[in-house]
Formats: structure tokens, sequence, C-alpha cells
């Protein structure tokens, strides 16, 4: 289903459905990022839905926490902070990472693959906003950009991600789609 066009980059408050079919194989880059391989098959044949909440909390920061759930309801939260500013985590199956997210205008993306087929939407200051994150693994060794905003896929608005992950010379580029729910 199409997302509507309330749900944007500084309104994510919805639910969408991982679409595989049309999104690409994340196989290869999690292997590199260190995940088991029986995590992998898992990741690979589950549905996986989404649920994202954007807020400020009482000093006035912004989250955008997202509850991940796959077949046989198995659960993963990762809470952002949109400051841009770096912090520290331990997420189920990566481990201890660290990393900074935050707005960003398309137009000041500087990777072609993290920068292509955005649909620029917004008002005013908020014109061309997608949010950036970017996350880096100590133990395994690898590094992830991603870029959260919306493309038209086969004409319809989808909540598309775009990752760059590398860990030495290795480096793999996918693009993830999702399927609006609520």
């Amino acid at each position: 289903m199409a997302a509507p066009p309330e749900i944007n980059a500084h309104n994510f408050n919805a639910s969408f459905d991982m679409n595989k079919k049309i999104g690409d194989d994340t196989g290869p880059m999690l292997k590199m990022q260190g995940l088991p391989w029986l995590v992998r098959q898992a990741a690979a044949y589950s549905a996986v839905s989404i649920n994202l909440k954007q807020y400020k909390d009482d000093e006035g920061v912004l989250h955008l926490d997202q509850e991940q759930i796959s077949t046989g309801n198995v659960k993963q939260l990762e809470e952002r902070l949109l400051t841009g500013e770096w912090g520290e985590r331990d997420v189920d199956y990566w481990g201890h990472v660290k990393g900074w997210n935050k707005f960003t205008k398309i137009s000041e993306i500087e990777d072609d693959f993290l920068k292509q087929d955005w649909l620029e939407e917004g008002e005013g200051e908020q014109k061309g906003d997608v949010v950036i994150s970017h996350t880096e693994s100590e133990k395994n060794g690898w590094v992830a950009t991603q870029i959260w905003g919306f493309a038209t896929i086969n004409g319809e608005r989808k909540h598309v991600r775009r990752i760059v992950s590398k860990k030495g010379k290795e480096e793999h580029k996918i693009r993830t789609v999702y399927d609006y729910k609520n």
C-alpha cells in the first residue's frame, strides 16, 4: 500500500511491512556484519514489520524509535535520537555499536547511491529532508550509513532505506522497501 503524504521524514509515526520482492537481498551485507547463519536465514525467510514512533521528549529532544517484529513475534527495539550527536548502544545480534542520526537535505548527500531516487518533499526549511543514520561496530569492524525517506516505486509512494555498509575492502549497497500498513 502507498504511504500517504502526511507520513514523511518529519512524521514517521506509522507501521510498515518490508517488501522483499522489490527490495534488495540483505543477506550478503548481514554476513559481512557478522550475523550468524541461522539469524541470516531467519531474516531471509521471515516476514518483517516495523513500527516507527517519532516524538519529542520532555527536554525537547527528537526521537525516532523502531520496533521491528519478524515471524514468530521476534521483536527488536532500536531507539534513535535525531540530534546528530554520537551515542552508543547495545543492539540484539549486532552487539555494541556507536553512531548518530539526524535530518539532512537530499542535496547534501555525497554518495551517489545514497542520493538517488528520493522524493523531494516538505515545505520551507524542511523541503528535501531525509533521515541519515550512521552506525559503526567496533567489535565486527563494519560501518553503515542509511538514508530513510520516500520514493515512488512502481507508481506508489513507499518508505525506502538506502544503505551503504563497508568492512575493510568489502562494500554492500542495498535498498530496502516498505509497504505502508497504518
